[in-house]
């Protein structure tokens, strides 16, 4: 993760009756489903979160979340994210994708990214091509997150616009960082094949198959 921008905004958010500030993930409804949520359910993105840590104290979230756990067996579609998308449900701020600009928004086109996740209508609705344009034009907050692709800036042949920018933050700190080689079978079918057909197809492993075989 880096921080390109004042995070200012971001942290004078509204959440005055809300516990949750956070963005939106591109999920279908099988992902729903696996949480037992309504197919309709906003689904986030863990990496940035804003919490109003007097509601979460009020509203009793942290027990919330242990019997969620329990009840599960402690697993969880997506571990940590999936227990959130529990916990935002009716009380959640949808935030601009420019404060969590995830990998998927460089590595795709907006049309690509749709026809690649298969979200639900509530996410296209609100997260519309010129709102993500602009958050890779202008991000905030630029998460690398990780995927088939597998494009962040510690792993070998990265591609990533913020790249360097990431590793000029590292060199100002006394952290040091081995590069990895992980390209990943996926990446190499994907990448071989004509790009409109790996992503129709990459879009049904993703949308349909994934959330069958990856329940928790």
């Amino acid at each position: 993760m880096i921080i390109t921008a004042s995070i200012e905004e971001l942290w004078n958010s509204d959440l005055s009756n809300i516990t949750f500030g956070a963005c939106l993930d591109a999920f279908g409804e099988l992902y729903s489903k696996n949480l037992k949520l309504p197919l309709n359910a906003n689904l986030i993105n863990s990496g940035v979160l804003l919490i109003n840590l007097v509601r979460w104290r009020f509203n009793y979230k942290e027990s919330q979340a242990i019997k969620i756990l329990k009840e599960n067996n402690g697993k969880l579609q997506q571990a940590d994210q999936g227990l959130l998308d529990i916990l935002v449900q009716n009380d959640l701020k949808i935030l601009d994708p420019k404060f969590n600009c995830i990998n998927g928004y460089f590595e795709f086109s907006y049309s690509e990214w749709i026809k690649y996740r298969k979200p639900k209508k509530a996410y296209t609705d609100i997260y519309t091509a010129h709102l993500i344009q602009n958050a890779v034009t202008n991000p905030v907050i630029v998460y690398f997150t990780s995927s088939f692709l597998n494009d962040r800036p510690w792993i070998l042949g990265a591609k990533h616009p913020y790249k360097e920018s990431w590793f000029r933050e590292l060199n100002k700190s006394t952290l040091t960082m081995k590069m990895l080689d992980q390209t990943s079978f996926l990446k190499i079918i994907f990448e071989k094949l004509p790009r409109h057909i790996a992503i129709n197809i990459f879009g049904i492993l993703q949308a349909y198959l994934r959330p069958i075989f990856k329940r928790t």
